[in-house]
């Protein structure tokens, strides 16, 4: 595991507990309906670093077949704990230990952003490699220009790699990657949890 991996890891195996309870009610409900419409009913979906497995579960019980993954073992434990019928697993973004095209869609949900810009293309490869053809992928990143660790205040002490992006900027990097766009926004995001403007795109294989 990478430095700035193992530092954004160690945060988020040490506030775990914390970071679930803060999460639990946060679903981003118009997202998910849009990603949901452009998938077929009950196939295949990958919850590309899945947290506390919040989605996971709803996309569950929406009766699709859902597989989740995080870097964090203490988030992956509470997954487990949900008692749900989802495949939940200890991997890395940039590595997916998954046949080619493995899933109908892809819900990456502010997981991209603990990823450096110059690793970028290497997870947006892995998520085209392991997409079947027209499948679809959500993708929600931080508007901003900056990178690097931080510490994420919400937390206490708790240094995160994080990195930002501008629409533009994120637009020609999928392109670039083999994705076609199918929607783009930029969402002005803040309440009592959420601290930063969004940048939430839908792609297509």
């Amino acid at each position: 595991m990478k430095k700035y991996q193992k530092v954004t890891v160690d945060t988020y195996d040490r506030t775990a507990d914390e970071f679930t309870k803060k999460v639990e009610s946060l679903h981003n409900i118009e997202q998910s309906k849009i990603f949901l419409n452009l998938i077929p009913k009950n196939c295949h979906i990958l919850d590309l670093g899945c947290g506390s497995g919040r989605d996971s579960e709803i996309f569950s019980q929406k009766k699709y077949k859902v597989t989740g993954i995080d870097l964090s073992s203490k988030m992956i434990n509470i997954c487990k704990k949900r008692n749900i019928d989802v495949d939940f697993r200890i991997m890395n973004i940039l590595d997916l230990k998954f046949e080619d095209e493995s899933f109908d869609g892809i819900w990456a949900n502010a997981s991209f952003i603990h990823i450096p810009k110059n690793e970028f293309f290497k997870g947006l490869n892995e998520s085209l490699r392991i997409l079947k053809k027209d499948g679809v992928m959500y993708i929600s990143l931080k508007l901003g220009n900056n990178e690097g660790i931080e510490n994420d205040d919400r937390y206490g002490i708790a240094n995160k790699y994080m990195s930002y992006f501008s629409k533009d900027e994120i637009e020609k990097d999928l392109i670039d990657s083999g994705f076609s766009i199918i929607q783009s926004e930029i969402e002005i995001k803040y309440d009592n949890y959420a601290n930063h403007p969004w940048i939430n795109i839908f792609v297509r294989k």
